[in-house]
């Protein structure tokens, strides 16, 4: 694989020229990979001098191109500024650069452009904490979740935090029990923390809001149980819905933690209408995936951490399809070796569709039941921990080839019916920019799967919905 490195002031023209070529190589070369660093012209000499330094490279002009060796390793080797590019690019690639002055100084204008706004938001976000919102507050989920905030591990370690934790009146001791923990801490990410009784105090202004109330839905419980379970649910997120509207930040988002998180998403956003159907966002996904990955390695005798694009359909935990279709592991003992980036099919390697089809889907789907009874009530440590990891996702962004799952709102891909929270593969970039995978290339057969499990989960809001006895509307979901 080949990486190049191109930096430059972000009013250079021919930073732009170096750029749009190398988007034009990675567009069309599979092997080919480019990283930009675009530095205010206030930054750029003393940036520059410092990676010349920390390179070894002599260099004094805008842009500096160069590349790094990924599969041998050891320092970048420099290939020079723009000009030096264009001859690298036509010696190895033949493919000329035919962009003109005026072009490249439009671009030149955009990029300065977008990096004032970019650096003038970032000013904004720093100039008070990070407010953060979360309900159920005295359960030990919420128990394990909040010191992974302390730390930065979700929104980063610069972001300073103002958390709002909030519980029925009959729990507000335990929450200024939590607070002296919190506080003993001695983090400097947590500017500011409050216990209240009160939604609508939490709630006020929060941009992150991290909903855990509701009952689980155990895995054999019947149809009935589990009805009742989810309309009891219904009755919380329904009264949830206009105090969330009514306080929320106006681009705030709502993550859903509990394990029956689908159904309450849903319903969620069907009474709280006026925010953004892409912010509301299910965490029930990546538990399941990291289950699925877990196990995956267990049978590899590999890192669960080195399996990728493990993807997680329907309504996890409650009714799923694991999908390895596309997986790859890495750094794996097999037959076949090769460098570092190098990767085989799970499938390949797994090389038993029987299992992967039957047992493997119980395995993953029986997994809570299996640890509820090892450890009963202690079973929040490992859904703390994805949670986290959505989070810091969801902020953060991943890497540009990384495919995960994530609950999000259909707006009818590959045949879900609107306004449920169903589990896609995603990619996610950062603050929240994710885009749904839409030519996943599912066979007939797993598509009527997830069009059933949709249709299921339709049909089961619908019956909650008709379940209601007080209601100031009706909640419709649409196919």
């Amino acid at each position: 694989m080949v990486l190049i490195v191109i930096a430059g002031r972000s009013n250079c023209p021919f930073y732009a020229k170096a750029e749009l070529l190398a988007d034009n190589l990675a567009m069309n070369l599979p092997n080919f990979k480019v990283h930009k660093i675009c530095k205010h012209p206030s930054e750029w000499d003393a940036w520059l001098q410092e990676i010349c330094v920390d390179m070894g490279f002599e260099h004094d002009t805008s842009p500096i191109v160069w590349r790094e060796l990924v599969e041998r390793g050891g320092a970048g080797r420099l290939i020079g500024d723009c000009n030096d590019f264009l001859e690298y690019v036509e010696s190895y690639y033949q493919l000329p650069s035919n962009m003109m002055s005026e072009e490249l100084t439009n671009i030149a204008d955009e990029n300065m452009e977008t990096l004032t706004k970019d650096m003038e938001e970032a000013k904004i976000v720093k100039s008070w904490p990070l407010r953060v919102c979360l309900t159920n507050a005295s359960s030990s989920l919420v128990y394990n979740i909040v010191l992974s905030l302390a730390n930065g591990d979700a929104f980063g370690k610069n972001e300073e935090l103002d958390l709002r934790l909030v519980d029925s009146g009959e729990n507000l001791e335990k929450l200024h029990g939590l607070i002296l923990e919190l506080e003993d801490l001695a983090s400097p990410l947590l500017k500011k923390i409050i216990a209240t009784g009160q939604l609508d105090v939490g709630v006020k202004d929060a941009q992150v809001i991290i909903v855990t109330d509701g009952l689980s839905i155990p895995n054999d419980a019947s149809d009935e149980d589990k009805q009742t379970i989810i309309n009891a649910n219904q009755t919380i997120y329904q009264d949830y819905g206009p105090v969330i509207e009514e306080g929320i930040d106006k681009d705030g988002v709502i993550f859903i933690g509990c394990e029956a998180a689908n159904y309450q998403a849903s319903v969620l956003s069907k009474y709280a209408p006026k925010i953004a159907k892409r912010n509301f966002i299910a965490l029930s996904s990546r538990l399941q995936e990291n289950r699925a990955k877990s196990i995956l390695g267990n049978r590899l005798k590999v890192n669960p951490s080195n399996i990728n694009n493990v993807v997680v359909w329907g309504n996890p935990q409650i009714n799923q399809i694991i999908d390895i279709s596309k997986s790859n592991v890495y750094d794996c003992d097999s037959a076949i070796m090769g460098p570092s980036d190098y990767s085989r099919s799970v499938v390949e390697l797994v090389h038993d569709n029987k299992w992967i089809n039957g047992p493997f889907q119980a395995i993953v789907k029986d997994r809570q039941q299996d640890i509820a009874k090892l450890r009963p009530g202690e079973t929040s440590l490992s859904n703390a921990n994805s949670i986290i990891q959505q989070l810091a996702g969801y902020w953060h962004g991943t890497n540009d080839d990384t495919v995960t799952s994530m609950s999000v709102i259909s707006e009818g891909w590959y045949g879900i019916p609107y306004g449920i929270a169903f589990s896609f593969p995603v990619q996610l970039k950062p603050r929240g920019e994710w885009t749904v995978i839409t030519d996943w290339g599912l066979d007939e057969t797993l598509r009527g799967k997830l069009v059933a499990i949709g249709r299921e989960l339709f049909k089961i809001l619908n019956a909650s919905s008709e379940a209601q006895n007080k209601k100031s509307k009706k909640l419709h979901f649409m196919l």
